[in-house]
Formats: C-alpha cells, sequence, structure tokens
C-alpha cells in the first residue's frame, strides 16, 4: 500500500468515524484523528474493516469487545483511548494484531 493509499484510507476512516448514533461518534472520531495515522498498514485495514459494520454491531462491540476476536484488541484500544485520552498507550495494546489471512471459504460474492 502506497503513502498516497493510506492518506485516502485515513480519509475515509474519518468520514466513515461519523457515525449514526452520538455514542459512537464521541468514540471512534477523536481515536481517528489522534491514532490512525500511527497505526500500521494491517491495523488501518483492520479499522476500515471494523467500521464496515452496522451502528448496532459496533455498539455491541463496545459493551463486549471480545465478541469478535479479530476486533477485540483494536475495539480495546479504541475505549482505552476514550477512557484516557492517551495515545501511546493506546497504540500499546494493538502490538498483537497480525494480519489476518484471507479465509479462501469466504464467498464475496454476496
Amino acid at each position: 500500500m502506497t503513502e498516497s493509499d493510506l492518506s485516502e484510507l485515513h480519509q475515509r476512516a474519518l468520514w466513515r468515524s461519523r457515525r449514526g448514533m452520538l455514542e459512537l461518534d464521541l468514540l471512534f472520531r477523536p481515536f481517528v484523528e489522534a491514532c490512525f495515522a500511527h497505526l500500521t498498514p494491517v491495523t488501518q485495514r483492520a479499522f476500515d474493516e471494523l467500521l464496515n459494520k452496522e451502528d448496532v454491531e459496533l455498539l455491541a462491540l463496545v459493551r463486549r469487545p471480545d465478541q469478535i476476536p479479530d476486533y477485540s484488541t483494536l475495539m480495546q484500544a479504541v475505549l482505552h483511548f476514550r477512557k484516557t485520552g492517551d495515545r501511546d498507550s493506546s497504540l500499546a495494546h494493538l502490538t498483537t494484531i497480525k494480519k489476518r489471512p484471507k479465509d479462501p471459504m469466504a464467498d464475496e460474492s454476496y
């Protein structure tokens, strides 16, 4: 992924962090503004995938971040940032995110 792609991904994350629920706006928007540029490309893509979720799913993840293991660490970092406002300690939560292999059995045509 090139720098211009990351810039586009960052802009998309900023736009998509504005949700239909105020609670989610207050959670995701400040994280994107303060932390997104400091995420690894793999984590940026994972966050982009996370923002594809419906508001109801995201709210459920806020309440129980461990219910979708692929996003558990990322949600914990977002929640930590909301609680503390400390970018560095929030990003420290993300050291365990690795590139997830594509599931060859997943049918993306739907």
